[in-house]
């Protein structure tokens, strides 16, 4: 069998409260994002332009979550990438 896909250490993901919209900070080993639609994050994971997904459930578009999750910090930016594709799956 081949390697597990990357993911992160931990993670929460909840639904943000009605109406959040936030932003996302990274820090060494740690990621939080607040009020964050799920289309935008799909783009952002598999660096597809804006114009490269359509259809879906529209709560794609209207309903946001809170997401935070750990990493080793010595992680580099293309495997945190990875992880975050291996947490929207």
């Amino acid at each position: 069998m081949g390697q597990p896909p990357p993911a992160f250490d931990v993670a929460s993901v909840k639904l943000s409260p009605s109406g959040t919209y936030g932003g996302t900070t990274l820090d060494a080993g740690r990621i939080t994002m607040k009020g964050q639609m799920l289309r935008p994050l799909i783009f952002s994971a598999y660096g597809i332009p804006h114009c490269g997904l359509s259809g879906g459930p529209d709560w794609l578009e209207s309903d946001t979550y809170d997401i935070a999750a750990t990493f080793p910090a010595t992680t580099p930016r293309i495997k945190s990438r990875s992880c975050l594709q291996t947490l929207l799956a």
